[in-house]
């Protein structure tokens, strides 16, 4: 719920403010050196959207398998793989898992010369071109994100973290959530 708050606070169009990351020049030039405070009404009402959000999805699609954010994160090689099963990994086909690939673009953000970003650019390169042409044909909507911020950043972004993370953990300790 912080990025899209963090997001809020950018100078993105308001209708871009929701949206992902793609590219590591969109990273830079939204976040760099900046430090955000963060409405935590704003986080609030994010937690609150994202409750009704599930609920939409636990009444509508009863049957679909609920993915936790928190596996995907870590995981979203082999959920891919379970939810669309296929002959090859994206690993096996482009040397490069998505999950790498993801990190790999967060990580030239904040430094172009680590050497593992350098040392598989190549693939990355690859299996960038295979996206945008998914992206061209209309198979993928968009780009595959690239993590914007870790915990972390957040922490050393948000001026006032503690308080957000007050706020959810009291929002939450009022809220039945599954």
């Amino acid at each position: 719920m912080l990025c899209v708050t963090i997001r809020k606070q950018t100078d993105r169009p308001p209708e871009k403010q929701c949206n992902n990351v793609h590219s590591v020049r969109e990273r830079k030039q939204l976040y760099a050196d900046k430090a955000f405070t963060v409405d935590t009404n704003a986080v609030i009402y994010s937690s609150n959207l994202y409750v009704d959000y599930i609920d939409f999805v636990d009444t509508y699609f009863p049957s679909e398998t609920r993915i936790e954010y928190e596996d995907l994160s870590l995981d979203i090689d082999n959920i891919l793989q379970e939810i669309a099963p296929s002959s090859m990994t994206i690993k096996q086909k482009y040397g490069l898992s998505i999950a790498e690939y993801t990190a790999c673009g967060y990580l030239s953000s904040i430094d172009s010369s680590n050497g593992y970003v350098q040392q598989v650019a190549t693939l990355v390169d690859k299996l960038s071109a295979k996206i945008n042409l998914l992206c061209e044909q209309k198979i993928l909507l968009d780009p595959i994100p690239i993590k914007s911020t870790t915990t972390a950043d957040k922490m050393n972004k948000v001026v006032n973290f503690d308080e957000c993370v007050a706020a959810y953990n009291k929002w939450k300790e009022n809220i039945a959530v599954d």
